[in-house]
């Protein structure tokens, strides 16, 4: 017999998120992992998109990113369930031992074909990204240009 699962406890992680939370299932199943890590947003908003992004690059990345278990919308909430994976941020500074970890990931990450994604140039025209993200955030600082 199993035991009970521990109860789920909201994530000291997670950014860009209205909601994050580690959830523990009852039993492990060969499909799903038996630890989520979960996050949702509220309201249609760059940080909604910024977690479809996150959908589509576990996607992208499967192997290298946690694998996406599911994603909902309901009602005005975009929630998603990541595989749950332990670590910390890398440490990017100079000298720092993540730094060839980090390097051989990115190696990873730049083989990966990059089917269907339209280039950049043609993502980000059309628009005043910036700006639109500056007056959504105005407490995240500005950057000044010499």
């Amino acid at each position: 017999m199993l035991a009970p699962s521990p109860p789920p406890h909201r994530s000291p992680g997670g950014q860009n998120n209205d909601f994050a939370a580690i959830l523990h299932r009852d039993q492990d199943s060969t499909e799903h992992p038996r630890t989520l890590f979960c996050k949702g947003v509220k309201g249609v908003s760059l940080r909604m998109r910024w977690l479809r992004n996150e959908i589509t690059a576990g996607k992208l990345a499967a192997g290298i990113a946690p694998d996406v278990v599911f994603a909902a919308d309901v009602g005005d909430w975009l929630v998603v369930g990541f595989e749950h994976v332990c670590g910390r941020p890398a440490d990017l500074t100079p000298g720092s031992v993540d730094l060839p970890l980090v390097a051989t990931t990115v190696d990873k990450i730049a083989a990966l074909p990059a089917t269907g994604l339209r280039p950049l140039r043609n993502r980000w025209s059309g628009g005043n990204w910036w700006a639109k993200t500056a007056a959504e955030y105005p407490d995240q600082g500005s950057i000044s240009r010499p």
